[in-house]
């Protein structure tokens, strides 16, 4: 009888304190002592709270709101340009809906922007700003033509890339005070903390297998098969994201 491993490497740190807490629940249903793995649980128990205070912090970083503000603000705005060009599409001019295929055709290269992370989300809009020739230091004059595509002329899409690339910028600036706030904080420590909670909870599956191979697996049966259940989920939940960021990847 053996216990599922997982690699929690790419797991999001409320992932990686769900899966904990879930499991330390049930290791404390059967009771360590019961389970003859008192002494690895009290230190696998003192960095899992350990982990939770880190991330108790993190979430309540007075720059989380602000973010998920801006987040919001520079989706709405992306949004907006996405309607403007599909409502192009259906333009009585017939050169404006040309203009608005060309232009549509690359807003489909990316996909849905605003459903990606913060950070895929920042670079994609940087990408497509410059894809479409966006330039926020260019001066257009009938001496210096713009650099734009076309087709965001044609479109009067220009005040639209103005707001993208200004929200996205402010959401660049909030992450940068973000990550300086983080490094002065004990959330700094959450990777390691999150690797001392690995560490011991392999210490207490290398000790539960040990056990079940002295004593035999029926004492271990139930509770064994509930703890592959909790990882065997967090491992396909890794898996889909897996696959949907290679997806992603395929599609860009």
């Amino acid at each position: 009888m053996k216990i599922v491993r997982i690699d929690t490497a790419h797991m999001r740190n409320e992932a990686h304190v769900e899966m904990y807490e879930t499991i330390d629940a049930l290791i404390k249903g059967k009771t360590p002592a019961a389970l003859g793995i008192t002494t690895e649980y009290n230190v696998f128990k003192g960095h899992y709270d350990q982990e939770v205070a880190l991330l108790d912090l993190v979430l309540k970083s007075e720059y989380t709101k602000e973010i998920k503000d801006q987040d919001h603000r520079r989706d709405s705005v992306y949004r907006g340009v996405a309607d403007a060009v599909k409502s192009g599409l259906n333009h009585f001019d017939a050169d404006k809906q040309k203009a608005a295929e060309v232009v549509d055709a690359i807003f489909q290269h990316y996909g849905n922007i605003a459903s990606r992370s913060f950070d895929e989300e920042t670079a994609a809009i940087d990408d497509l700003l410059r894809e479409l020739g966006y330039d926020p230091n260019e001066i257009i004059t009938d001496n210096n033509p713009s650099s734009l595509n076309p087709a965001i002329t044609a479109l009067g899409l220009l005040k639209w890339l103005d707001e993208l690339y200004f929200a996205n910028q402010q959401f660049k600036s909030l992450m940068e005070a973000r990550y300086g706030e983080l490094a002065k904080r004990p959330s700094a420590q959450m990777r390691a903390t999150r690797l001392d909670v690995d560490r011991a909870f392999r210490d207490i599956v290398v000790r539960l297998e040990a056990l079940i191979l002295i004593q035999g697996e029926s004492a271990y049966a139930d509770f064994v098969d509930e703890l592959n259940a909790i990882i065997t989920r967090y491992k396909n939940i890794l898996a889909q994201q897996a696959g949907m960021r290679k997806a992603k990847k395929t599609d860009m």
